[in-house]
């Protein structure tokens, strides 16, 4: 029998086995809220287990797979798949997340976003080359409802598992709790090419450790991001502050910064500023201290910024990123150093693109991303097989709809 092979997002009509344990986002195996951390100093939580199983699950299509797990780009930091997959969702109740599983797989991944299905907002992943993981991620929010995605390494890849959660409080950071979005979300986990995407931080919680104020916000992109549109959109603005010598605090975007107390230099971001005369700031971010205003556990500190993926495709498709929050410890001029351990808040999307370009005749054209094995009876004639598409998103199957049907020719090589 012939095997005819396509890189593509398919969906192939045909049976299927109907798999009870959340086999996709839309019915994920509700955990509820994870048992309640204790309050600081003490910053212990309670571990839930539950035990589930991969064995009769099936890999969605388009398959939703997380990258650079470990913050290092190329195919063996990507989740594996399509895989088996189930899913799972919890309300978090802590900032610190431990995960403990054990699997009679041969090989796991795990995936954690936020959003809604459709729409999710990558935010954590991890794999690995045997059955059992342990790992942990930072920082969650507490409130907010993640998704978690558990799989072997492939579709073959299936057996059953021991799942173990313990969320609780890191009370050694500055940043204790922050929430990041990205408008619009990502669809099913991609970006076209030439999206423009508004990313916001709001920094809910800090604690001055060591008297350090929040002094920077400064992101860091992935390969497959233009950083000639990376472009300030909004801060907390002016803070008017009683201090002697000073009328306030302001926020202001630098294309880099240079910290007088650890002379480290770090890259484009939001940085505070004060006045010592009233009305004028000197323009060095870098010789002063932090934001007074930005000190508490129910702030509304907002930074965003816009930025383009790139217009071109090519092998680069990391659309990640993440965001350091720095005290003026660390980029001003104070000199109690402390922060440095702060949690980077993260965003996980790839770019949707054309790898490989499948001639489906004179008239067709098929942009491809995954490779999908299609078997059947045809023959080599018009009217063998039917083969339905879908897209995600719209339209990129470039020359196809969701509804276009194929009927392609085979020709099958002599004596087969």
């Amino acid at each position: 029998m012939n095997k005819f092979l396509l890189t593509g997002i398919l969906a192939l009509w045909g049976s299927q086995l109907i798999f009870g344990q959340g086999d996709n986002c839309t019915t994920a195996t509700s955990l509820g809220t994870l048992p309640a951390p204790a309050a600081c100093p003490t910053e212990n939580g309670t571990p839930l287990t539950v035990s589930g199983t991969t064995v009769g699950a099936t890999a969605e299509s388009p398959y939703e797979a997380l990258t650079n797990c470990n913050g290092v780009a190329g195919p063996s930091d990507d989740m594996y798949g399509p895989a088996a997959d189930v899913w799972y969702s919890f309300v978090a109740s802590g900032t610190v997340l431990d995960v403990t599983i054990t699997s009679a797989m041969s090989n796991m991944t795990i995936g954690l976003s936020t959003g809604s299905c459709g729409s999710l907002i990558g935010a954590f992943c991890d794999l690995s080359a045997t059955g059992n993981l342990t790992t942990t991620f930072e920082p969650l929010t507490p409130g907010v409802t993640y998704y978690m995605q558990l799989s072997g390494g492939s579709e073959v890849d299936q057996g059953t598992f021991s799942l173990t959660l313990e969320n609780y409080l890191n009370c050694d950071i500055c940043m204790t709790q922050s929430t990041l979005t990205a408008t619009p979300p990502p669809t099913g986990g991609y970006y076209a090419p030439n999206t423009t995407v508004t990313f916001c931080l709001n920094v809910d919680s800090w604690v001055a450790q060591s008297t350090n104020w929040l002094h920077g916000i400064v992101p860091s992109f992935g390969s497959a991001w233009d950083l000639t549109t990376l472009t300030p959109v909004s801060d907390p603005g002016f803070c008017a502050t009683n201090m002697p010598g000073t009328q306030g605090y302001d926020w202001f975007w630098k294309t880099a910064n240079t910290s007088t107390a650890t002379g480290i230099t770090t890259g484009a971001g939001f940085y505070a500023d004060y006045d010592p005369n009233p009305g004028t700031f000197d323009g060095n971010t870098g010789n002063n201290f932090g934001d007074p205003c930005a000190v508490g556990t129910a702030l509304v500190e907002e930074f965003c910024w816009s930025i383009k993926t790139v217009s071109v495709c090519s092998s680069s498709y990391d659309l990640g990123m993440t965001v350091n929050t720095l005290a003026d410890g660390e980029s001003g001029g104070w000199g109690s150093l402390a922060c440095v351990g702060d949690p980077e808040p993260s965003f996980n999307a790839a770019l949707l693109c054309c790898n490989t370009i499948v001639s489906a005749g004179s008239d067709e054209t098929i942009c491809t991303d995954d490779v999908t094995s299609l078997n059947g009876s045809y023959s080599n004639t018009t009217g063998g097989v039917t083969i339905a598409w879908t897209s995600s998103p719209a339209g990129a199957l470039v020359g196809l709809s969701s509804t276009t049907s194929l009927t392609p020719t085979f020709t099958p090589p002599t004596g087969v």
